[in-house]
């Protein structure tokens, strides 16, 4: 039963939580938010299974792939963020041995550009309690326009090579 208090549910609010105060702290400096992030993408990181594979949210920047490419992912869009990229307040989750529900605000800001939406995301885990899969479910042009804009010089192919671009 899908349960707030279910294992799956706790270490994923952990984790977005850590994310939103480490992001979001005013005091902090682009270097500071850089290294808090990085050590929660690495905590992150040791939840993913070997075979991890996320399919990432937007319209144009929607793209899927492996547990390197997420993390590549990860600090790009952080990088691309100045490091505001984040959820706004920690988030609704609801777990069981398989799945995790994610329902929240994410939030971001950089140059004068402005990201803010509700979105919600699927995880999926497997016996061993690993994530296996993540859906990123928000598909907004307020996304891509956001992430995009963060780097008017990219000539745009495709998702994929937009989230690798100095991978």
């Amino acid at each position: 039963m899908l349960s707030a208090d279910h294992p799956n549910a706790q270490i994923l609010n952990h984790y977005y939580s850590a994310m939103s105060v480490a992001l979001h702290d005013p005091n902090a400096n682009l270097d500071a938010r850089d290294a808090a992030f990085s050590e929660i993408a690495e905590k992150v990181g040791q939840l993913l299974a070997p075979d991890f594979l996320i399919h990432t949210g937007g319209i144009r920047l929607a793209t899927t792939g492996d547990r390197a490419f997420t993390m590549a992912m990860g600090k790009r869009r952080n990088l691309l963020s100045g490091g505001t990229f984040r959820p706004a307040r920690p988030p609704l989750i609801v777990a069981d041995d398989v799945y995790a529900f994610v329902r929240g605000g994410f939030t971001g800001e950089k140059d004068g550009l402005r990201f803010e939406e509700e979105s919600a995301g699927a995880w999926r885990f497997n016996s061993d309690g690993q994530a296996t899969e993540h859906w990123e479910l928000g598909k907004s042009q307020a996304f891509d326009d956001f992430f995009i804009g963060c780097d008017p010089d990219f000539t745009f192919s495709s998702g994929r090579d937009f989230w690798l671009k100095d991978a």
